[in-house]
């Protein structure tokens, strides 16, 4: 067997370089701002083009469904801008 598949989970990353990289970018601090970000773009969406326009011919839980996409698709989205902008800070911060 493997070295690697011997180790338990919760060991050290085989990678310490791409650890700090991602703790020095902030990326879990990105992700829950991302996310946020989606899920205020999706429930946005679901009011005014659902609740306030008087309803729709369509079934609450295909309107969810298309919500959670929604909500997803812009998290991921929002973490990938909010990283790169915190990548490009990094870089200009240590060049």
């Amino acid at each position: 067997m493997s070295e690697r598949s011997e180790r338990p989970a919760d060991a050290a990353s085989d990678r310490p370089g791409v650890d700090n990289f991602v703790r020095a970018l902030g990326v879990v601090t990105q992700a829950k701002r991302g996310f946020a970000v989606g899920l205020l773009v999706a429930a946005a969406t679901y009011y005014f083009f659902v609740v306030a326009s008087g309803g729709s011919p369509y079934s609450t839980a295909y309107l969810v469904a298309l919500a959670a996409v929604l909500a997803f698709t812009v998290g991921l989205l929002a973490t990938f801008a909010f990283t790169a902008g915190a990548a490009y800070r990094l870089y200009r911060r240590l060049e």
